[in-house]
């Protein structure tokens, strides 16, 4: 029976890292979501972060290239040794750090009903075409699951209110007394018009 609901079930998206179907949305980690309790997908760019890491490589290189004109500038000396210790670690510092913010840079997160975000998948800037073409899936997902359970809420106040409609039927099918009974059943007599009020 498991196997049978497997065949029918919908899939929205699929590669070897997440699974959209019509019941749950998987990712890494091993991170299995019902869709019934997945509120917002939201997908964010750590475009800050980009931009700091950029302005350290930047300052870094702009302080390399003016630091044999500063110590003229200012009347100092400055051997070449100093400006080498002070560039590498930060212009390495800057790349890795820029590499790595360039590796992590749009993430997909999971809003859940309890309020709490779960990320789902990372990944890099030249491929964030396929974390939009997740989220797509997962709001169209969420959309059909809110559109299954609306039909269903129907149908339920539909026979509920049919069940509401029997219930009054039966009741005040028992609660006529015979007197009332023989009221509801007679007609009413109405009166011939007379030749005198034409």
């Amino acid at each position: 029976m498991m196997k049978k609901q497997d065949a029918e079930e919908r899939v929205y998206y699929d590669d070897l890292e997440t699974k959209v179907t019509a019941s749950f949305v998987a990712g890494h980690k091993k991170i299995i979501l019902p869709v019934e309790r997945i509120t917002d997908v939201i997908v964010t760019h750590k475009a800050y972060s980009m931009y700091l890491c950029f302005t350290l490589c930047l300052c870094a290189i702009l302080i390399f290239c003016l630091a044999p004109f500063l110590p003229a500038f200012f009347g100092i000396s400055i051997p070449i040794d100093k400006i080498w210790f002070f560039f590498v670690p930060v212009f390495g510092a800057g790349c890795i750090w820029f590499r790595f913010i360039y590796e992590h840079y749009v993430e997909l997160y999971i809003r859940l009903d309890d309020g709490k975000n779960y990320l789902l998948r990372v990944i890099t800037l030249g491929k964030r075409t396929v974390l939009y073409d997740i989220a797509d899936a997962i709001r169209s997902a969420l959309s059909d699951y809110r559109g299954r359970t609306e039909e269903e809420a129907a149908r339920d106040t539909d026979s509920l209110k049919l069940r509401r409609l029997r219930s009054m039927m039966i009741q005040s099918e028992l609660e006529m007394t015979p007197e009332l009974r023989k009221l509801v059943e007679t007609k009413p007599k109405i009166p011939k018009k007379s030749s005198l009020s034409a």
